[in-house]
């Protein structure tokens, strides 16, 4: 990832345009700079390079910011910024940053990490995402499991959480977790951090297979 300035989405024109520039000169001298550090690889061990694409909520600066890391060229692009804006997805943003970026390219929603969110991403174009979220919540007692092809959070610390946990038909699992909390906490969070990581890689599975079905209609 180049070096970027990176900007919450409420600054002024005037702030975000400063960043802009600022991530687009980084940008070009990261390049260069990589290019002359790896100019003896070969292809199969060069490392991809990416892009982080600023503006904020404004759209002609994520447009200008597009147009000219897409003209010094990059293995893949970003969308730069808080994602999140009092708790909800900037999809109006998120999504016009994505048209603006070339199809051929990997486009990678940083921060973005809860299940519906990365549902809402992958239609728009984006297929790299990364996030605390799966780790972070193992860690404070709070699990993700599927009901109905959904993804949904259980917390163990909940006093309905035997009955929810019923519910779903996880019983086991997440039982056996809940009490392995209370008796060794270093050993639960690893397990927990696992089966979180197991949800969201079958969520990843499951969209990259529904794409291959659409295409193929």
């Amino acid at each position: 990832m180049c070096l970027d300035d990176c900007t919450h989405a409420e600054l002024d024109k005037e702030k975000q345009k400063k960043a802009v520039d600022r991530t687009i000169r980084w940008a070009r001298r990261c390049k260069n700079e990589f290019e002359r550090l790896t100019r003896k690889m070969s292809k199969s061990k060069k490392p991809l390079l990416f892009a982080i694409v600023q503006g904020g909520e404004i759209k002609e600066l994520r447009k200008k910011c597009a147009e000219k890391l897409i003209e010094i060229g990059f293995d893949g692009y970003a969308y730069g910024g808080w994602p999140m804006k009092d708790g909800k997805l900037l999809k109006g943003i998120l999504n016009y940053t994505a048209s603006l970026l070339p199809d051929d390219k990997i486009k990678y929603a940083m921060g973005v990490g809860k299940p519906k969110d990365i549902r809402e991403c992958w239609k728009m174009g984006y297929n790299l995402f990364d996030c605390v979220i799966p780790t972070r919540d193992a860690r404070h007692k709070r699990l993700f499991a599927e009901k109905n092809k959904k993804i949904i959070e259980v917390s163990v610390r909940k006093k309905n959480f035997k009955k929810k946990i019923k519910i779903l038909g996880a019983k086991i699992i997440l039982e056996k977790l809940a009490e392995l909390f209370k008796v060794n906490r270093e050993k639960a969070q690893r397990i927990a951090s696992m089966h979180n990581l197991m949800i969201y890689s079958r969520l990843m599975k499951k969209l990259r297979k529904d794409k291959i079905k659409n295409r193929l209609k």
